[in-house]
């Protein structure tokens, strides 16, 4: 079990109902209409090259952007009544680089109200081969490697039923991306719900319950990875996503 997680409660609603979301700017549709429900316990991956829309879908989701139509229910609530419900780990991940990862993650905890609670966030450091003394230093000088760690670590901390993660394997090694998805894989079978972007397809098989495959804006697939490959007649994740989009 990952160290200071709350078990959700049996949800009587899906964590995250998404219904005809849609984006554009000016005469560009970033995003087109868009139905999706993410069930209790599920990891969902959201695929997609560069434009695809993923980092849209994700900032709408967390009020960051405004959709142009649609409605985006956490838990059965609108955002501003359920966003303590979720954590959302941006693609740049920047935080304030004047500070230690250890004031850090204590100023994350005390934003959400939580208490510190030192050994769960060293638990969860060396899960992700993070020296504990690395975060003396100034977030600023870590590497982006070890910084997309701290952010990770920050929202596992937080206690919430809801991950959003742009992008949380950029910038990782080959052994860093398996412990993280050794981490979200527990993560969800305590019952949270994790909806996160990549590019990467190497262990999405293992990790992904199902995936949402965007390409230009608009749902290319939804469904299982084994169901992506038997759709397409591919044997690997990679060169299905290519027949998907027609490349």
């Amino acid at each position: 079990m990952l160290p200071h997680t709350a078990m959700p409660q049996a949800a009587a609603v899906p964590p995250l109902q998404i219904a005809a979301l849609t984006k554009r700017y000016a005469q560009h549709i970033a995003l087109y209409p868009l139905d999706l429900d993410i069930r209790a316990g599920e990891c969902l991956a959201l695929v997609g090259g560069n434009g695809a829309g993923k980092s849209t879908l994700l900032k709408c989701l967390c009020d960051l952007i405004r959709p142009a139509a649609g409605s985006v229910r956490i838990f059965g609530l609108p955002y501003a009544q359920a966003r303590r419900r979720l954590a959302y780990l941006p693609e740049r991940f920047l935080p304030p680089p004047h500070l230690s990862g250890w004031e850090f993650l204590r100023f994350m905890q005390s934003l959400q109200g939580l208490a510190w609670h030192q050994n769960n966030a060293e638990a969860l450091l060396r899960e992700l081969d993070l020296a504990p003394e690395a975060l003396r230093r100034p977030v600023g000088s870590l590497s982006k490697g070890m910084g997309q760690k701290l952010g990770l670590v920050a929202v596992l901390l937080m206690e919430k039923p809801l991950l959003l993660l742009d992008e949380p394997l950029s910038g990782l090694d080959p052994l860093a991306r398996a412990r993280v998805r050794t981490l979200l894989t527990r993560y969800c079978r305590q019952g949270c719900s994790v909806l996160f972007s990549t590019h990467q397809f190497e262990g999405l098989e293992n990790l992904a319950d199902r995936i949402l495959l965007l390409h230009e804006g608009r749902q290319r697939f939804l469904g299982e990875p084994a169901e992506l490959l038997a759709h397409t007649g591919r044997t690997s994740l990679d060169e299905a996503y290519l027949a998907c989009i027609g490349a």
